[in-house]
């Protein structure tokens, strides 16, 4: 794929994941799905929903016509001094992988700090599933770990009543049951690779949240002790926010307190019908928004040579025309070597006029090869037409290469 048609298939991907977004963010408070479990799985299977469009969009390739019989397009280009500023596309992806590498490596040297804050800290005693370990380095109680989980609670945890530890720790004690460590670095890695779009953000956001009520109420249902919980939630909102970078899950965050709280004294309860209808009432809704995403800004694939046959330039068949190029640039180890020569690629010309499945059919050596697809992705044609409509057409373009 071109840097170009990559660029426009990242801003329309963009805008249909932002729709599909916009829309599963209003579908719990529209259908009215509230409680934590059900609510829960609904944030995973949207985020499931848009990590997954792009492959659930049918992304046909092209046939290729025999390069034999196809008409042949010559351009020659020439050596060009210097080099040229990178195109758009090539600028956006070295940010997009910069920022990703960046958030990946803020991502490890939190787990390192966890690592080192383990080692640092005092064991307290064993049970039966887990270790649980005092640390002077963390404001609050944190668990992580798959194989060999280990519960980090502060020192602070020692000055509280025996209701309270008992509740930090059982709330901790259920994200290890639950496996929820290794969920959130699962969840962590999507939102750093994914970092430029706002729907992964906020679903995440949203997944983190409802997880922790669904704790919160299996804990209650455990220890029986509603008013001890909620004031270890409390108290553990106290702490500073240095322990929001470590990459875990957070015993209580200030903004989450009221709705949090909220679901612990209310529990909010929905039949299994209730339920069922909800989901298929939200299933239908964002198979219809995903559609009409999907459409109104479809990727180039989805959307090249119409009904996907490729046509030769026969049969009333009017070929393509080149209304826009760029010259090929020369590379330096060619112009030293003294390369001249042609460079013979078979295409597609879609109907958006975009040159597309590029292939070298006869290529230089020294980089030109390179240079004449890289050139040809910025060229811009009237495409072939078919009874006057646009059709993707095949087309074999020679560039030749001569040094002044």
């Amino acid at each position: 794929m071109t840097f170009d048609l990559a660029t426009r298939n990242f801003v329309a991907l963009l805008l249909q994941l932002s729709v599909v977004g916009a829309i599963g963010a209003l579908l719990p408070t529209v259908l009215r799905l509230r409680a934590p479990r059900p609510l829960l799985y609904y944030w995973q299977a949207l985020l499931g929903l848009v990590l997954f469009l792009p492959s659930l969009q049918l992304l046909v390739p092209a046939r290729h016509a025999g390069a034999g019989s196809l008409p042949v397009l010559r351009l020659t280009a020439t050596a060009v001094s210097g080099s040229h500023a990178p195109g758009t596309g090539r600028v956006l992806a070295i940010v997009i992988g910069a920022v990703a590498l960046i958030r990946l490596g803020w991502f490890a040297t939190g787990f390192v700090a966890l690592c080192r804050y383990k080692k640092r800290s005092v064991p307290m005693g064993a049970g039966a599933e887990v270790e649980v370990r005092i640390s002077g380095d963390i404001p609050g109680p944190v668990s992580f770990g798959i194989l060999q989980p280990v519960i980090l609670v502060p020192e602070s945890w020692r000055a509280m009543s025996p209701e309270l530890q008992n509740a930090v720790l059982w709330h901790e004690l259920m994200h290890i049951r639950r496996h929820d460590w290794a969920v959130h670095l699962v969840e962590e890695l999507i939102r750093s690779v994914l970092w430029f779009q706002p729907a992964i953000w906020y679903i995440v956001a949203q997944i983190r949240m409802v997880r922790e009520q669904v704790v919160d109420l299996e804990v209650v249902a455990c220890t029986r002790s509603r008013e001890a919980y909620i004031q270890a939630l409390l108290t553990a909102a106290d702490a500073r926010d240095s322990i929001f970078a470590l990459p875990a899950p957070c015993f209580a965050r200030k903004h989450q307190l009221v709705e949090r709280i909220r679901k612990i004294t209310k529990e909010c309860r929905m039949s299994k019908r209730r339920i069922t209808l909800s989901f298929a009432g939200i299933a239908i809704v964002l198979l219809a928004g995903g559609s009409a995403a999907v459409s109104s800004f479809p990727l180039q694939a989805a959307q090249s040579g119409g009904s996907g046959k490729v046509y030769k330039v026969k049969d009333g068949i009017t070929p393509p025309r080149l209304v826009y190029k760029t010259e090929p640039e020369y590379t330096t180890e060619a112009k030293d070597a003294h390369i001249e020569g042609t460079v013979r690629l078979s295409m597609e010309i879609s109907p958006e006029g975009i040159a597309q499945n590029i292939e070298v059919v006869q290529g230089l050596n020294e980089g030109l090869e390179q240079k004449a697809v890289d050139a040809i992705q910025r060229w811009r044609f009237a495409p072939g037409l078919k009874d006057g409509e646009p059709v993707t057409v095949s087309v074999m373009v020679e560039v030749n290469f001569h040094l002044k």
